[in-house]
C-alpha cells in the first residue's frame, strides 16, 4: 500500500511542480516521440523521488511506485481499445488506435485530443521516474553535512 501512497504524492506533486517547466519546453519535443512522456513532469518525478520520497513514510514503498503506474496505464490501454470502431477510425486496429493515443505524437493522437497522454501515460512515466528516483537515493544514500562548532 505504501508503494501507492508514493505512486499519487509522486504524480501528483509531480504534475505540480513541473506544469510550468513541461509548458515552457513544450516546444522543443512538439511533434516528437517524446512528447507523449513529458520528459519535463518525468524528470521533476525523478527529481522529487531523489530528494522528496525519504520524506514520506521514510521511503518505504516508493520503488514500488511504477507498479501501481503500470496498472494505471493498461487501464488506459484497455479503456482506448474498447472505444474503437472501426467505422470511424482511421486505425487499422484497436491496438493501433490504443498506441496512438497514448504514445503517438500530437498529429497520431488528434482524433482523441491527446487526453490519453495526460491521464494515462504522464502519471505512468512519471510513476517510474520517481521510482527511479527513489531506488537511486536508496543505492547511494545522501549524507549530511555534520557541521562542527
Amino acid at each position: 500500500m505504501l508503494g501507492f501512497l508514493h505512486c499519487v504524492v509522486g504524480v501528483a506533486a509531480s504534475f505540480v511542480a513541473g506544469f510550468l517547466p513541461e509548458a515552457v519546453l513544450e516546444r522543443y519535443f512538439v511533434y516528437t516521440g517524446f512528447e507523449p512522456f513529458a520528459p519535463a513532469i518525468a524528470a521533476t518525478a525523478l527529481i522529487l523521488g531523489l530528494v522528496f520520497s525519504v520524506r514520506v513514510k521514510n521511503g518505504q514503498g516508493a520503488t514500488l511506485a511504477w507498479v501501481f503506474g503500470l496498472l494505471w496505464l493498461a487501464i488506459g490501454i484497455y479503456d482506448a481499445r474498447k472505444g474503437w470502431n472501426p467505422a470511424w477510425s482511421t486505425h487499422r486496429t484497436s491496438w493501433d488506435y490504443a498506441m496512438a493515443n497514448l504514445f503517438g505524437t500530437t498529429s497520431a493522437c488528434s482524433d482523441s485530443e491527446c487526453l490519453g497522454e495526460l491521464f494515462f501515460t504522464m502519471p505512468f512515466t512519471a510513476s517510474v521516474t520517481y521510482s527511479i528516483g527513489a531506488l537511486i537515493r536508496r543505492l547511494f544514500p545522501m549524507r549530511r553535512k555534520v557541521r562542527l562548532a
